[in-house]
């Protein structure tokens, strides 16, 4: 595993049913950077942990063709 040096909070919005958030966590952790993602349902918050620098577009692009809303990112 890489190491993290990176971590981005998102807020997102969907389709939280186990399938749907399963699919989308697979998605993002096969983008190159990522190390983990962890998803708080109640709260929409996703935080991608990476060991570069991940685009926000490339995971708003994905969160999106997944079937979820991207809100945007927390704390910029």
């Amino acid at each position: 595993m890489s190491a993290v040096l990176y971590r981005m909070s998102l807020l997102i919005d969907g389709p939280f049913c186990y399938t749907c958030v399963q699919s989308l966590m697979k998605r993002l952790r096969a983008i190159d950077g990522v190390v983990d993602v962890k998803l708080n349902m109640v709260a929409g918050l996703l935080i991608v942990y990476s060991g570069k620098g991940v685009d926000v577009g490339v995971l708003r692009r994905v969160i999106e063709e997944s079937g979820f809303r991207f809100l945007g990112v927390v704390g910029v």
